[in-house]
This record gives structure tokens, sequence and C-alpha cells, in this order.
């Protein structure tokens, strides 16, 4: 079956051929091309290869019919949004309730009335319409947020946010490895895993970030760390599951949570494991810059880490040492870099840690600091692209 990804399309659900064709033909006398299924199944299957405008869906059908089609497409994340239109001969208010509650759209009765197919397609493409770039507003103001956030994060303790940025490139390509569904959740979680630690005295920040030995006193405070993290995200709207990802970074057990958190999980995230690991490999790179010995020292810890994240951390450790290092000038700094070495002033002043990313805000760090007190040239670097 071909399909034309470039034109707009309506998908036609109906067991009987002869409605397939004149549904077809009220599209295409309104604008839209078309593609056909005669069964739910098939239907299913058609959705896996390209979405579609709108679906006008017949509910009396053999195998699976219109509602269980319905219900089908409307739980799954992918294709939830797009506007269905249920066609019925039904002409009982309980199976036109039954379709609205299943998150049909709209129903068009049988027999079609051009007019009435046309206006109720335009109606419900023009509402998804509506509905993206309402949603294109919140994600950029999400993501502004975020990024403000993370910046204040920046400038109060350069150093903290170098850990989490080093954190945050492991635990994406980890990520990007398992196929973990929103990565966005991963990198935001990185980058605020230790917002708990904001308020720690700074000899204290020094050890943790150099992995150091802390004091009884110190460890506590530093193990409750994450608890903190969550009460703080977890008061953000949409940051819910990252809030979780952060709490159990540092966790074997849900038990472990503190039970005044009331919460309602039965296992750690998939999200937590992987920032667990990142941290783990983080470590590993403040002993060593020798890919060989970093993974020797993974290997030790492998059975602190889930089997699968484990997994795809070798795979990305293999990948890494292959990666060609260039050498560029503070000029030459563009985002969605690494850093391969510690950057010092020429006066000896280190001002980014190694295995740190390129942000925005960091190539503007760099570059102000360079205009007075001149950076040991050339940078060793790689891009972030493997």
């Amino acid at each position: 079956m071909s399909i034309d990804k470039e034109l707009p399309k309506i998908l036609i659900v109906d067991d009987s051929e002869e409605n397939r064709i004149i549904l077809q033909e009220l599209c295409k006398s309104i604008g839209y091309n078309s593609e056909v299924s005669k069964d739910g199944r098939s239907a299913l299957n058609i959705l896996e290869t390209f979405l579609p405008l709108a679906i006008l869906l017949d509910i009396k059908m053999e195998g699976m019919d219109g509602f269980q089609v319905l219900e089908t497409i409307k739980n799954n994340q992918k294709w939830k949004d797009i506007p269905i239109i249920m066609i019925t001969s039904l002409n009982d208010s309980e199976s036109i309730l039954k379709c609205l509650r299943l998150g049909a759209d709209d129903y068009i009765p049988k027999p079609f009335e051009p007019a009435i197919v046309k206006a109720r397609l335009e109606r419900s493409i023009s509402n998804l319409n509506a509905l993206k770039k309402e949603r294109l507003v919140l994600e950029k103001t999400f993501s502004g947020s975020i990024k403000i956030l993370s910046d204040i994060i920046s400038s109060l303790n350069p150093i903290l946010f170098g850990k989490c940025s080093k954190v945050r490139r492991i635990a994406r390509l980890i990520a990007e490895e398992m196929n973990y569904p929103d990565i966005w959740e991963i990198d935001v979680a990185s980058i605020f895993s230790m917002i708990g630690c904001i308020s720690f005295p700074h000899e204290m920040l020094e050890k943790i970030i150099n992995n150091k030995a802390l004091t009884i006193d110190e460890k506590k405070l530093y193990e409750n760390h994450t608890n903190l993290g969550y009460k703080l995200l977890n008061n953000i709207p949409r940051l819910e599951n990252v809030s979780l990802i952060v709490l159990f970074q540092n966790k074997n057990k849900v038990s472990e949570a503190p039970e005044t958190l009331h919460l309602n999980i039965s296992e750690i995230p998939l999200g937590s494991k992987i920032l667990k690991a990142a941290f783990e490999y983080e470590i590993a790179t403040i002993k060593t810059n020798n890919m060989k010995e970093i993974k020797s020292i993974m290997k030790l810890k492998e059975y602190l880490l889930d089997p699968k994240v484990f997994s795809a951390l070798e795979n990305i450790l293999n990948k890494d040492s292959n990666r060609e290092i260039k050498e560029i000038l503070v000029n030459q700094l563009i985002t969605g870099m690494t850093f391969t070495e510690d950057v010092y002033t020429v006066s000896g002043i280190r001002i980014i840690n190694k295995l740190q990313d390129t942000t925005d805000s960091v190539i503007e760090r760099i570059k102000a600091v360079h205009s007075k007190l001149p950076i040991a040239e050339p940078l060793k670097m790689f891009s972030n692209k493997l």
C-alpha cells in the first residue's frame, strides 16, 4: 500500500464498499484525499504508517466494531488527538452517548448528507489545529521557564551545574539507547537532580562534586537532598514524573521514600535508574580520563545498576571511546559539544569541568571570562552526535 504523506488525508473505516466509495468522493469534493479500510484491525495497522487529519469510523462492523476501534485509538498516546467522527445508522441515544463517552468528536447519521459531512469534518480539523497552536504556546512557555530556572542554578553555583550537565549528557544518551519515551524528562531531571543541594555549605558541595569523603552529619544531609528536590519540583505543573525521578535516583527500593510523601508507586521509575547509572559514570570520570579505565570501574559497579540500563551504558561507552576529539578556540564554541578535559584560565583557575556540555549560558560565561582572564587554548571537545 503506497501512502503519500505530503497530502492531507482522511481515514475512512467502513465494511461496506459502497459507503467507502461514497465517503471517498465526499472527501475529494471538499479538498481531501483519503485512505480506506474495510475493518477495524486493518485501520489500526494503517495508523502505524501515517496519522490522518481525521477518521470517519463506522460503528457496525464485523470483528472489531467501531466502539472497540474508537476506544483503542483514544487510549493510544500517538493517536488520541486525531478527530474521530462516528458514522452510524443507529438512532438510539444510548449508542450516540457511548461514542461521545469513548472520546468521539462527532457523529454522522446514515444516509450521508454531503453538507453535513463537510461541515463536521472541517469543524473537527479546525478544533485540532486550534489545540495544536495552544499546546505549542504552552510548550514554549514551559520550555522557557525551565531554561530560566536552569540558568539561575548555573549562575548561583556554576560548579554544581557543571556536574549536573555532565550527568545529563550520559543520562540522555542512555535514554536514547533505551528508546525512553519522554527524553525531556531525563534532561530536566538531570539538570535539577541536585537542586536539593543548593543550600549546602560551600565546603560540603566541594566534597560532593569531587567525590570526597563526607562526615556522618554531611552524609545524612546529602542522603536527604533528593527528598528536598522532590518537594520543590513536585509543586511545578508537568514535573510530577520528573520529581519522582529525582526522588528515587539514590534509592534502591520504593519503601526507602519517606512515608510522609504518601506516594502511590509500586516500583522505582526507569528514569531514576538511568540517572543513578549516569551519576556512577560521572564519579568514575573524576578518577580518570582513560576510557578503558572508566569501563573497568563501571564493570565493578554493575551490581548496583539495573541490568538493562547497564547494558545501554556499555553500548554508549563503546561509542564514546571511538569519537574523534577536536581542538578548537573559545570563539569556535557552539552548543551541542562536550569538554573532554577541564578548562582553565592561563593563570590556572579552573572554570569548567570535563564532560560538561556547551549550552548558550555556558558559552556566554566562558567568553565573558576569556575577555578578562585569557583561557588556555585550544579546548579539547567532541560533538554530542554519535
